[in-house]
């Protein structure tokens, strides 16, 4: 058995509390992790074109900017005066009374003119790439 295993010594070593503390060159951890930035909640943009992505805020934030957003509701300026986009032989433009009918979750951008979903942006899927396109989350729709 002495073969395999090297006897170990049953005396245990001295120790100086010098020797403990970490040597100014050497690092205790040796990994390097990007720095986390806290958002400041109170200061989230209201308009969803000018927001981040959801998954771009640190994980611990994630819920309370979710809340946040819920609590504020849906972007709905209505005294906006909607652009208006030609279209084939007529012109069409974001109708404001769809805030009345689809209340909950529609938010209008004045920043990109587009029609966006609350729900959409809040609580899309974490996987990127699947369950649908950024229409209502990134880039707007405005067709």
């Amino acid at each position: 058995m002495e073969k395999y295993y090297k006897k170990i010594s049953t005396s245990a070593p001295e120790t100086n509390v010098d020797d403990l503390s970490p040597k100014s060159s050497e690092r205790k951890d040796k990994r390097k992790s990007p720095p986390v930035l806290d958002t400041d909640i109170d200061d989230l943009p209201f308009d969803p074109g000018e927001r981040k992505d959801i998954m771009d805020y640190p994980a611990n934030q994630r819920d309370e900017v979710r809340r946040r957003y819920l609590t504020k509701g849906p972007c709905q300026p209505y005294g906006h005066n909607f652009k208006q986009i030609s279209k084939g032989s007529g012109t069409i433009r974001f109708n404001p009374a769809w805030f009345d009918q689809y209340g909950s979750w529609l938010e209008y951008s004045i920043s990109k003119e587009s029609a966006f979903c609350l729900y959409c942006y809040l609580f899309k899927d974490e996987v990127r790439m699947q369950g649908g396109s950024d229409a209502f989350v990134k880039e707007g729709f405005n067709n």
